[in-house]
């Protein structure tokens, strides 16, 4: 009966030690499926942000060139308005060099007509001196020879 108890617990270990290595291949497998389920979750995981930081660079770039282009043609728009602003500031010295150059003739003709109205004044006024002169010439004999006749 001690044989029969020993095969029976014998088989029962065995039975445990079968199911213990049932169990532990059950949890080995359960182990390798939950690392490869980990693993792929990482690579997974590491190809979305990889693939992330590839549209974060591609963005990046894209946004370099849209500053890039904005500062050209900001630059560029400088440059025509200081262009246009130098042009107009040429013009404009040229208006006031010939207007300086029109205010000046101008001054000096109407300084030429004050002279030559003066000169003409003094002439006209030389002539009358000299038309009185003679009137009074005239005059005077004329009285002298009434007071000469009066006389006689």
């Amino acid at each position: 009966m001690k044989a029969h108890i020993n095969s029976d617990k014998s088989s029962s270990l065995q039975t445990k030690n079968r199911h213990l290595k049932d169990t532990i291949n059950a949890l080995r497998r359960e182990l390798e499926n939950s690392k490869s389920d980990k693993q792929q979750s990482v690579q997974q995981a590491v190809a979305s942000a990889n693939e992330e930081i590839a549209q974060l660079k591609e963005t990046i770039t894209a946004l370099r060139e849209e500053l890039e282009n904005v500062r050209f043609d900001k630059q560029q728009s400088i440059q025509q308005a200081v262009a246009s602003a130098n042009e107009e500031i040429a013009q404009l010295k040229e208006t006031i060099s010939s207007l300086r150059d029109e205010l000046e003739n101008a001054k000096f003709d109407k300084q030429q007509s004050i002279q030559q109205a003066v000169s003409s004044a003094n002439e006209e006024i030389s002539q009358l001196k000299g038309t009185v002169t003679s009137l009074r010439k005239q005059l005077e004999k004329v009285d002298g020879k009434k007071q000469n006749t009066q006389i006689v």
